[in-house]
Order: C-alpha cells, then structure tokens, then sequence
C-alpha cells in the first residue's frame, strides 16, 4: 500500500463543521440532517501548491504559507473564525500555523506534524518528533506514543476529555498498528499487512480507517474506551485499495481513497458503494469532509493539480498545478470567515 508516511493526511482529523458550533453537537448535526440549515459551504484546504511550498485555500483564494519550494501543509482545521494547519516549515520543522501565522513545536526539528485537532481554544497535533518517535502534541507540549524509532502518528481525534490517535509504534518489526487512547496502545494488527490511516469518532462509536490484512478498504469500530473491534471491509477492484480518510455523519460511513493500482482510480464510498472521481485516474484522494448533503474529498487529479470534488464534480485550485491538497474542512457562511 503506497503511503505518504508522515505528510499523508489524512487528515482525517479536520473534521468539524464550525458554525460556532461543533459539528458533533446532536442539535445542529439533526438541523443539518433535517435540512434546516441554509447556509451555503465556505471551504478551507491545506496542502502543496505547484512550486512546492505549503499553502492553504480559502474558498479559492490561494494563501502561501513558505518559500522557495519547501514546506507542507498537511491538515487543517477551523474553530471560530481562526484557522489552524499543522505541517512541516521551510526548515524541515514540524509546526503549525494560526491564521498564517507560524508556532513551533517542542521537539519539532526534522519532524513531521500530519493531523490537527482544535477543541476548547486547545490545540491537539499528531505526528512524528525529532527523534523519529510517534506523538503527539498539546498546545506544542510533546506526549511521546510508541515503543521506539519509526513510529507513525497519522490522525487525532478529541472527544470527552480523551486523545485518540491513529498509527503504527516504533516496536521491532513487524510494528504494531493501532490507535492510543491517552498514550494507551489499542493493537489492531502489524505493518505490513494492517494499516491505519484516519480515526474519527461520531457518538459512542470510535472509527478507525485503513486497510486489513486481506489488503481490503477496511474500517473498525470500538467504543469509546477501547473495547472489542468490528471489521467492516468495503468491495473493491482487481489491483487493489488504500482507504485513506473516513467521515461519519447520521447513518452514513464516508470514506475516500484509491482503488486500484494500474490505473489508480480515485474515489470515494458511501456505506461501501464507491463513487469514482472526475478525470482522478493515477491521482489521490488525502480527505475526505461531508457538509449537508455534499461529499468533499481533497487530492489531486492526474495531471496532477491540487483540486477538490464536490460529490463527484472536479474544482481546480489556484496555483494548483503538479500540486496537492491534502486536508479540507467545510464551515457554514453563517459563520464568520476565518481571518486571511
């Protein structure tokens, strides 16, 4: 399974909709639902433009982040009317930025910040430290994940008080795959035949995406403290999948990626019924965010250029070209855009 270990997002933990209100409130979630809401989608992504810098979008208008083809924008998320992205700056230090604004990380150098995650004015970060250990960080206060060197912290999710994140520990070969509930290592399986890309969380329910040791698109399902898991595979085609990112809302598991390997096709799936993707063959789908009725999946089309779908419809970004995006997230215009 082809892999950008490290810089992939999945972003996967971008995944509120901020209209002064969490997504995850049941009030508004049943408003949205029940089509009460009006507003129209105001759309954020982070990712590479097509010199190589890390940038971000703002309902189109392209933002650069760095110079001189350096950096990555790997997740983004928005609270309020600021916006967050975690990455890597022009220095090969894993950082992030407030409303463009770069903020260091403890143990950042030569490290990587993949995923993002922002609830009650703190911010939550997951991603690779300097010495190559899994972790994550807490207003820029390293907490050490895995067992050693190599580890992977892809996704981070917060909920009740409790730190969920997504990824592989740096134990002797084969690593174990799995997600930490507040440093706790819940194991799914070993690298090489498990992988884990994107952990969400709706409800009770914790959801964690990647592929199973059949190589099928897989997710799993747990409660909240960790309890026994649920496999759930998703059909695939004749060369092979990669899950990369996964929403949950109402009834319904979204989840997006690639199928197949020559050619790739990109796509997304609805409770396992897949959706390809607009002029996306050998192209990538990094995440994936569900606003109203409308699927969002950032990535790249095969030109490849930094774009977005809207339920199946290409949008091409600014600056885009042999570009990528790697994270998106969705707010209402009800709410005040984030400041540019």
């Amino acid at each position: 399974m082809g892999k950008f270990y490290g810089f992939l997002i999945i972003s996967a933990a971008a995944f509120l909709i901020s209209s002064c209100q969490l997504m995850f409130n049941p009030d508004f979630v049943n408003k949205v639902e029940a089509g009460i809401t009006t507003n129209q989608p105001y759309v954020y992504i982070a990712g590479q433009d097509g010199s190589g810098n890390a940038c971000y979008w703002a309902n189109g208008s392209y933002h650069q982040l760095t110079t001189g083809g350096t950096g990555k924008a790997t997740s983004i998320f928005v609270s309020g009317s600021t916006a967050y992205i975690s990455g890597v700056d022009g220095n090969n230090k894993a950082c992030y930025w407030v409303d463009g604004v770069e903020q260091s990380l403890e143990n950042g150098a030569n490290g990587k910040a993949a995923s993002i995650f922002v609830l009650n004015s703190i911010i939550y970060i997951a991603g690779v430290d300097a010495s190559l250990n899994a972790c994550y960080w807490v207003n820029g206060v390293e907490k050490s994940l895995g067992n050693g060197l190599n580890g992977q912290a892809f996704s981070i999710f917060v909920s009740g008080g409790n730190v969920y994140v997504a990824g592989n520990d740096g134990s002797a070969y084969p690593q174990n795959v799995g997600y930490w509930i507040n440093g706790s290592l819940n194991i799914i399986g070993t690298i090489n035949y498990t992988y884990v890309d994107s952990i969400f969380i709706y409800g009770n329910t914790v959801y964690i995406a990647g592929n199973s040791v059949l190589h099928f698109p897989s997710y799993w399902t747990t409660n909240l403290t960790g309890g026994p898991l649920t496999e759930t595979d998703f059909p695939y085609g004749p060369s092979g999948p990669e899950i990369n990112t996964i929403f949950v809302t109402g009834n319904n598991v979204y989840a997006a990626g690639v199928d197949g390997y020559d050619p790739a096709f990109v796509c997304y799936w609805i409770n396992g019924i897949e959706t390809q993707l607009a002029d996306a063959t050998t192209g990538f789908a990094s995440s994936i965010f569900v606003f109203g009725e409308s699927a969002y999946v950032a990535g790249n089309d095969k030109t490849p250029a930094a774009c977005y779908w809207i339920n199946g419809v290409k949008q091409l970004l600014a600056n885009g070209g042999n570009g990528r995006a790697n994270s998106i997230f969705v707010i209402s215009t009800n709410s005040p855009p984030a400041k540019l």
